[in-house]
């Protein structure tokens, strides 16, 4: 690879930002389009009425040495440690989660009870005798935790998250996302047997004081600090090729169009998006996989609470599908700096598609949903609401639709090969991984753009299919 001496960074998320911080202080020109008002990307932070709130619950937890070092050297004393406390509404009653054995023998019915461990005793026979194929969401629960569980909170929960049946959505998902595979797993971490937690399990986590968007905020004065650009509201609309390169970068802003070169572009846009602003674009097949990946989006109802307390969670599972929303965030639990003083906030979740009816509701119908089912919770607070805001997200969740393999390699076929053109992140390679991955493949992109190390090692990170084997090698 020849000599790179500019880069245009698209997106200035966890990823987007931390190529750009480590591009700039390798002394590279640095560009980055941001196409929203802020940096944080889906890790944005906003605030109203003296109030904090994220884009849903977003802890900074790793096992990555590296990405560890870097956050902690950024932000120094800026870091909490906090405890996660959570637990799943169901029935009416709180159960711990992580699963605790006590909590889970007495709040349910006892047949309840006798039937998910017979359940499971048989799925894990089945299993080691004549194990079934993990296909779906829905066959991958069933295969470890039976049926009865599988009925009572996985199904439910995930039907709400992703709006369609989980036989519909692969196993890919599950496997990224349940770290304890089997009942047993649980088991021996309540007896003690077994004493490592899986990482989405962590009892603690840091987390910044004003919100997780402090990281990214910092993350980008630190990059400007270094000599990068960090241009907002530019929307990016082409990413002009001409051969096997692109040349070309036109985005708007300020209601004008604008068109940037440089030697080498670094896309966090979610991974079709980038495909459709490709031109010239790729062949029917390319187009029409592109067309076929979904993302599920997500609407917040962030509201300002006149109370000093609410509930001692950090967030509480909600997977009936009565209730409008999916989680609740208690925000003083996060960090007590995202609350007014002896005021409270709560953050609801609601699982939606972009453009649906839960999209275009107006803040005051979900408002009025929402108290009528905190109210059905035990939390009837609707006269001590001070303020009340909803903020958006449309590219939240990749959508692993049992189609969605083949669809992810016809796309990353196509763009992989283009020379000077890397597409990282969460959205940018249509991966379910978390902030510190997302923060590792900048870095690593940074290394391949500025020292020419391989950069098909991004595609190790949060891996969990062979799909991700590089489609094409650059020599």
């Amino acid at each position: 690879m020849a000599k790179v001496k500019s880069v245009i960074v698209i997106g200035a998320g966890p990823a987007g930002l931390a190529a750009a911080d480590r591009l700039a202080a390798a002394g590279l020109d640095v560009l980055v389009l941001e196409g929203r008002d802020r940096v944080g990307g889906l890790c944005r932070t906003v605030s109203f009425s003296g109030a904090t709130f994220d884009l849903g619950g977003h802890r900074f937890i790793t096992k990555d040495d590296e990405v560890r070092n870097y956050v902690f050297e950024l932000m120094g004393e800026g870091l909490e440690l906090r405890r996660r406390k959570s637990t799943i509404r169901l029935w009416g009653k709180d159960f711990a989660y992580p699963l605790d054995f006590k909590n889970l023998l007495l709040g349910m019915n006892p047949l309840t009870t006798a039937r998910a461990g017979i359940d499971y005793l048989v799925a894990a026979a089945r299993q080691s005798f004549a194990p079934r194929a993990d296909v779906s969401f829905e066959d991958w629960v069933v295969n470890r935790f039976g049926r009865t569980l599988y009925r009572i909170y996985f199904g439910p929960y995930t039907a709400k998250l992703w709006g369609r049946p989980p036989a519909e959505i692969s196993a890919d998902w599950a496997a990224q996302r349940i770290s304890l595979l089997n009942l047993w797993d649980v088991l021996l971490l309540l007896l003690k047997i077994k004493k490592e937690q899986p990482k989405t399990y962590a009892a603690q986590f840091h987390y910044p004081r004003g919100g997780i968007g402090r990281i990214y905020e910092t993350l980008a004065e630190r990059a400007r600090a270094a000599g990068a650009e960090i241009r907002v509201n530019a929307e990016v609309l082409e990413v002009r090729r001409k051969g096997g390169r692109v040349a070309r970068v036109v985005f708007r802003r300020n209601g004008r169009e604008e068109l940037e070169s440089a030697d080498f572009v670094i896309s966090t846009a979610p991974l079709p998006r980038l495909a459709e602003m490709i031109k010239p674009a790729g062949d029917g097949k390319v187009v029409e996989a592109a067309a076929r990946m979904g993302f599920r989006s997500l609407r917040f109802l962030n509201l300002v609470i006149d109370r000093p307390a609410i509930t001692d969670n950090t967030w509480v599972y909600v997977p009936e599908p009565k209730y409008f929303f999916f989680r609740v965030q208690d925000l003083r639990n996060w960090s007590p700096s995202l609350c007014p003083p002896g005021k409270s906030a709560l953050e609801l979740e609601i699982a939606c598609d972009a453009g649906d009816e839960k999209w275009r509701m107006s803040d005051e119908e979900v408002k009025a949903v929402c108290m009528s089912d905190l109210a059905a919770f035990g939390l009837d607070m609707a006269d001590d609401v001070e303020a009340y805001r909803s903020s958006f997200e449309e590219y939240s969740y990749p959508v692993y639709d049992l189609a969605y393999r083949d669809k992810l390699k016809t796309v990353l076929d196509f763009i992989w090969p283009i020379e000077n053109l890397l597409t990282i992140g969460r959205g940018g390679l249509f991966r379910y991984n978390n902030m510190d991955h997302s923060i590792k493949m900048g870095v690593l992109a940074a290394r391949h753009v500025a020292f020419g190390e391989d950069r098909d090692a991004i595609l190790d990170i949060a891996k969990e299919q062979s799909v991700f084997e590089a489609p094409h090698k650059r020599h």
